[in-house]
Formats: structure tokens, C-alpha cells, sequence
């Protein structure tokens, strides 16, 4: 079996911040022998990450983004998963958001919306 390893970029984003410190980041997740990434917060720019990846050998095998996009436009948030060649969403809902049962509603019918898209999501509540 061939199994593939990957990064949580969460431990790593105070080595994100502007297009150098991700692509030098990858490269050397790349040479740790890592193939995938996972992202950890909404990126500022979808299509130059996902060019950084491509470029250092790097899947992106999921994220973990912008609870308030998924929300308020779901269009958006699907459309930057395709831009980031990816079919897994996380939902990483923690803060601000105490009623549980109103978040569990809103993940029903997300779920409805991205489904149709051939997109899943991960919940980290």
C-alpha cells in the first residue's frame, strides 16, 4: 500500500505570511518527505497557494477555513476549494458560536449545498 503523509499547516503558520515564506515552507515540508498539506485558516490569496503547492510537489488534502464564507456564501467558499484542488472542507467553528444546535442546523444545510459539488467536510467543533 502506498500511503502519503502530510502537514497540518496550523503548527506552521507563523512561517506563512507572504508568498516567499510559503513557497520556502513547502519546499522544506517537501523534503521532510511530506506529500499533502492540509490549511488551517481562510488564505488571502486561493490561487497563488495553490500554485505554491502544485510548485513544491504539494496536495492539498483539505482545509480547515473561513466559518463566516461558508456561512454567508457558500458559492465562494466552494469555488476557492476548486481553486485549491481539493474535495475536503473543515469547518473549524470555535469561536463566537455558542448555540450549538443553531451551528448543527447550519452544518445540515451546508452539507445539502457542497454535496452536489462532490465536496465533503470535516467538523472540528
Amino acid at each position: 500500500m502506498n500511503k502519503k503523509f502530510g502537514v497540518q499547516l496550523y503548527t506552521l503558520r507563523n512561517f506563512l505570511n507572504s508568498a516567499d515564506e510559503i513557497a520556502e515552507t513547502f519546499a522544506k515540508i517537501k523534503n521532510m518527505g511530506y506529500d499533502n498539506i492540509q490549511t488551517h485558516c481562510a488564505l488571502k490569496n486561493y490561487d497563488n497557494f495553490a500554485r505554491l503547492a502544485q510548485k513544491a510537489g504539494l496536495e492539498i488534502c483539505g482545509t480547515f477555513d473561513d466559518f463566516e464564507m461558508m456561512l454567508n456564501n457558500p458559492e465562494q467558499s466552494i469555488e476557492n476549494h476548486r481553486k485549491l484542488n481539493t474535495k475536503i472542507m473543515g469547518l473549524a467553528i470555535a469561536n463566537g458560536y455558542d448555540n450549538m444546535e443553531i451551528v448543527s442546523d447550519y452544518i445540515n444545510k451546508f452539507n445539502k449545498t457542497i454535496i452536489n459539488h462532490k465536496i465533503q467536510y470535516n467538523n472540528n467543533i
